[in-house]
């Protein structure tokens, strides 16, 4: 039984198929096809990475994952080299998007043809940190970079000597700070998105004696728990001193006081005052005074006496008295 060339033909026709082509996570169908050879051809597309300066520097090392149109990962990512650049083979008319990684956060570009490119430019982000008084900077104080959600990045700073904190961030990129400052950590409430800046002024809290004066004594502060931060001062001749804090830190004071150690009570928090109370030794008293004219002792004068630790009668305590006439003095305390 024979055939003819036309019907043949005809059969082959229908048969005529296509190919389908997969590659990095596209794919693309070539035209009907009987017998010959398809040829498809790679295109490729590019992503650039820059800072935020008036003129630009790229970024290297950046991870950059390739997205198909719907933002799906395609599971294929590379990394910007030393001219900021990341570029990827693509199939023809596949659309597709990419995702950048930067101070661990992501943004994801609009969508693009195939052979398609992109810039993405960082912006910053500064924390001030302000003194007490709110006219100055407060330098040399670590600041860490947060997510949103307050859960770190591992990004962190120190303020410079205007008291700036300044990081690189994507545009879209929520975030929060977390500032550490005298044994105490603040995590800023407000979030922040790309360029947005943030501003914390630390709080003046100042420690008192109760009773007389006491200068040039040894104050701690103590963190809510009573544990130590490493911060000291002396009191001043009105027997204050003042340490500059965060605003939500809780803490105590502790002062050593006639050979002993006193704390406040009560927590403080932020800048607000507080006072230790002497709850040490009495004070020392003057019990006789002795005339050598007279073998008897007189009516007992007594006096309260505070002075400085460690000892009441160092060199510097003048201790003055006056007698009915003159005569030898013996003290006894």
């Amino acid at each position: 039984m024979g055939i003819s060339l036309n019907n043949a033909r005809g059969v082959i026709e229908a048969l005529a198929g296509r190919f389908r082509v997969y590659y990095n996570g596209g794919l693309c169908d070539t035209a009907p096809v009987v017998h010959d050879d398809v040829v498809v051809s790679i295109e490729v597309t590019t992503l650039r990475l820059l800072d935020s300066r008036a003129v630009p520097e790229p970024i290297e090392g950046k991870r950059v994952n390739l997205l198909r149109s719907n933002g799906s990962n395609t599971g294929v990512r590379d990394y910007t080299d030393v001219d900021g650049y990341v570029r990827f083979e693509i199939l023809p008319r596949v659309a597709h998007k990419f995702r950048v990684y930067f101070s661990d956060g992501t943004t994801v570009t609009d969508e693009l043809p195939a052979a398609g490119s992109t810039t993405v430019a960082t912006v910053t982000t500064s924390l001030t940190l302000l003194d007490s008084s709110g006219e100055n900077g407060i330098e040399n104080k670590r600041v860490d970079l947060l997510r949103h959600n307050g859960s770190n990045t591992g990004v962190r700073v120190n303020t410079d000597e205007n008291g700036f904190a300044t990081f690189e961030v994507l545009n879209d990129f929520q975030h929060k700070f977390k500032v550490h400052l005298n044994g105490g950590t603040e995590v800023t409430a407000v979030v922040r998105t790309g360029d947005e800046d943030e501003t914390v002024q630390v709080g003046l809290s100042t420690v008192t004696y109760n009773g007389v004066a006491q200068n040039d004594v040894r104050v701690d502060l103590l963190r809510s728990n009573k544990s130590n931060t490493g911060q000291r001062l002396y009191t001043d001749e009105n027997g204050q001193a003042s340490f500059e804090v965060l605003p939500s830190l809780v803490h105590h004071f502790r002062g050593r006081v006639q050979n002993s150690w006193e704390s406040t009570t009560d927590p403080v928090t932020g800048g607000n005052p507080a006072t230790i109370a002497v709850t040490g030794p009495p004070a020392t008293k003057l019990v006789a005074a002795k005339q050598a004219v007279v073998d008897e002792w007189g009516e007992a004068y007594e006096f309260g006496l505070s002075q400085n630790n460690p000892n009441p009668f160092n060199p510097a305590t003048a201790i003055r008295y006056t007698l009915a006439e003159e005569s030898n003095v013996s003290l006894v305390v």
